[in-house]
């Protein structure tokens, strides 16, 4: 499905999309971004579920070391800024 941007800065969320996640009027909406790509829309106040669903399996599987670096590094702010990215991903 797709939508256009309007002038103001507006999309409107197709009517399939609403009712699917029961978005209504004033309904508080995270948009889930990893680098550069939009990964999903989800309610806020949502389950883990949900918000797994929109984010999606990562490109290859990341081991605990991988993981545990990858904190490290953001942590220690040793990153470039930003959300990690696959491209700084380690291997």
């Amino acid at each position: 499905m797709e939508s256009i941007v309007s002038c103001k800065g507006q999309v409107t969320l197709p009517a399939d999309i609403r009712k699917r996640l029961g978005v209504a009027a004033d309904t508080r909406l995270q948009f889930v971004i990893r680098g550069d790509d939009l990964l999903g829309i989800v309610k806020v106040g949502g389950s883990v579920r949900e918000l797994k669903a929109a984010v999606g399996k990562p490109l290859r599987p990341m081991s605990l070391q991988d993981i545990e670096s990858a904190i490290a590094e953001g942590a220690s702010g040793r990153s470039e800024g930003g959300p990690l990215t696959t491209s700084r991903l380690p291997g």
